[in-house]
C-alpha cells in the first residue's frame, strides 16, 4: 500500500476484483454511488470509470486489487463449456458487482493467500476464486452499466481534472463553458 497515491476517476480495459478488509468507505462506479461497511469486495468490467475505495479516515487504508483482461488465458479459453459460469460473470461485470456475506469472506481470505502461493498454484486458485464469484448468489447488481468508456488513453488526464472539478464545485452552478475551459477545450 502506497498511502501518497491519491485515488483518482479512472477506468482501463482490464476487469478489476478490488477487496477491502475492514472499514468502510465510498463506492463510486460509473453513475453509482454507495456506501459499504465492514470491508468490500467489488468485481468490475472493463472500461467501467470508477474511483478509488478505500477511505483513509475510517481505517480502510489497504487494498487488493486484482486486474486482469478478459483473454488473459487466451482467445478462446472462457469461451470452453467448463467456464460458461465465468463467461458469465464477465458480462455481469459490465455493470459492476458487490460481494456480501460469506462469498466476500472466503473470496477476501483466498485472495490474501495468493501473495503466498507459486507461480502455477496462483492460477489454479485464481480459477477457483472467479468460479466461486461465478456462481455465488451474495451479489448486487451496481447497475453502473452504460456509461463505460472507450478513449484514448491520453483522455484519461482530461476525464480525472474534469471529475475534480465538479466534485469541487457540486454545491455550485457549473457551466458547460467552464469545464472546457478547465481541460483546454472549446464547445
Amino acid at each position: 500500500v502506497n498511502p501518497n497515491i491519491q485515488p483518482s476517476w479512472h477506468f482501463h480495459p482490464e476487469l478489476e476484483i478490488v477487496y477491502v478488509k475492514h472499514g468502510s468507505g465510498k463506492r463510486h462506479v460509473g453513475n453509482h454511488i454507495s456506501y459499504y461497511n465492514g470491508g468490500d469486495l467489488i468485481f468490475l468490467g472493463p472500461n467501467l470509470p470508477h474511483y478509488g475505495f478505500t477511505d483513509r479516515l475510517s481505517g480502510s487504508n489497504s487494498e487488493i486489487v486484482v486486474q486482469m483482461k478478459e483473454t488473459f488465458l487466451g482467445k478462446h479459453f472462457f469461451a470452453l463449456p467448463e467456464m460458461t459460469n465465468i463467461l458469465q460473470l464477465f458480462e455481469r461485470s459490465k455493470a459492476g458487482l458487490s460481494f456480501y456475506g460469506n462469498t466476500k469472506d472466503e473470496v477476501g481470505a483466498r485472495l490474501s493467500s495468493l501473495f503466498y502461493m507459486d507461480e502455477f498454484d496462483k492460477l489454479v486458485e485464481f480459477l477457483k476464486i472467479l468460479q466461486i464469484l461465478a456462481t455465488s448468489k451474495e451479489y448486487n447488481i451496481l447497475n453502473a452499466s452504460g456509461v463505460t468508456l472507450i478513449v484514448q488513453g491520453q483522455d484519461t488526464d482530461r476525464i480525472d481534472t474534469i471529475y475534480k472539478y465538479v466534485r469541487n464545485h457540486f454545491t455550485e452552478p457549473i457551466q458547460l463553458e467552464d469545464i472546457a475551459e478547465v481541460v483546454s477545450m472549446t464547445i
